[in-house]
């Protein structure tokens, strides 16, 4: 198995952390239902292909199901698989105690809201966002857990397409476009973690 990244240091040492505060086992259990989706996404279509999601993905999902956790997971994901995912995801998490969410991969922030970006997006002008999932409603998806909900997005990666948006928007709308990810405000019982800080680009990396 390969060396974790830096954002997968800080997920498992997160996750952790948690279990050992609310007293969880880490360990399978059959009285807890926890389930997972976990995204990455790299094989880019019409942008810069990233080498690493696919990879972080599948370590993810692997530490997941020792954890006991089900885990609905996608590598390279087009737009009606991903969508597909998602509402498998949000219906699993209505009846979980423990549900959580990673994904890698290109993402984006417009006027303040978070987008994650399938490998087969194109992204000509605003309207070409309705392709992309929003990070909004996968928290909503989130708190239909029980007791502890985790989201980790490692993909605050400098976004091409992004430019692309800024032009076709014009000078006071591409003002609306932001550097990396914008902040989410984590709900109660809600754990947020982010590859980098809010509004700031992380490397994709070498590893």
């Amino acid at each position: 198995m390969r060396a974790p990244s830096g954002i997968l240091r800080h997920f498992f040492l997160t996750l952790l952390a948690l279990w050992l505060s609310l007293g969880l086992s880490l360990t399978p259990a059959s009285a807890e239902t926890r389930v997972a989706l976990v995204i990455g996404n790299g094989a880019y279509v019409s942008t810069a292909q990233l080498p690493n999601p696919s990879h972080d993905a599948e370590d993810v999902a692997a530490s997941l199901k020792r954890s006991g956790f089900e885990v609905f997971q996608g590598i390279d994901l087009r737009q009606a698989d991903m969508q597909d995912l998602t509402i498998r995801f949000s219906r699993a998490a209505s009846r979980a105690d423990v549900a959580m969410f990673y994904y890698s991969g290109h993402a984006m922030q417009y006027n303040g809201v978070n987008y994650l970006m399938p490998v087969d997006a194109v992204l000509t002008d605003e309207a070409d966002l309705k392709r992309f999932v929003r990070v909004d409603d996968i928290v909503n998806d989130l708190q239909q857990a029980k007791n502890l909900r985790i989201l980790v997005l490692d993909s605050c990666r400098d976004n091409p397409l992004a430019e692309t948006l800024k032009r076709s928007a014009g000078s006071t709308r591409a003002a609306s476009i932001g550097r990396g990810l914008s902040k989410v405000e984590a709900p109660r019982g809600t754990i947020v973690s982010f590859s980098t800080q809010s509004g700031q680009v992380a490397a994709d990396g070498t590893g």
